[in-house]
């Protein structure tokens, strides 16, 4: 965000919006996290958010498949299937429905 809040961009933070998980996040507490997770629409509108692939550092597969990062604080378990969970969305498609 600093990049963009040097630019004078108004909104210098990802759009967030929140999403039910549907399957299972893993990765022990201690730090702040954040998965890559695809985002789909489902025939009631709900948005709904699963792991998009590979979470490792090196591995960008799961970057480019995923619309957006799911925050998870330092203190809060691995989100489970079913949980509602914040997603930063860097995605266009998913943008408009965000808030930023």
């Amino acid at each position: 965000p600093w990049i963009r809040l040097a630019l004078g961009h108004p909104r210098p933070y990802l759009p967030v919006l929140t999403a039910t998980l549907q399957d299972d996040l893993r990765d022990g507490p201690g730090r702040a996290r954040l998965f890559r997770v695809a985002l789909e629409e489902a025939p009631d509108g709900a948005v709904l958010a699963r792991s998009a692939g590979l979470q490792s550092s090196g591995v960008l597969a799961g970057l480019v498949r995923g619309h957006g990062l799911c925050v998870v604080g330092p203190d809060d378990p691995a989100p489970r299937a079913g949980d509602r969970v914040t997603v930063q969305v860097h995605d266009g498609a998913f943008r408009a429905r965000a808030t930023p």
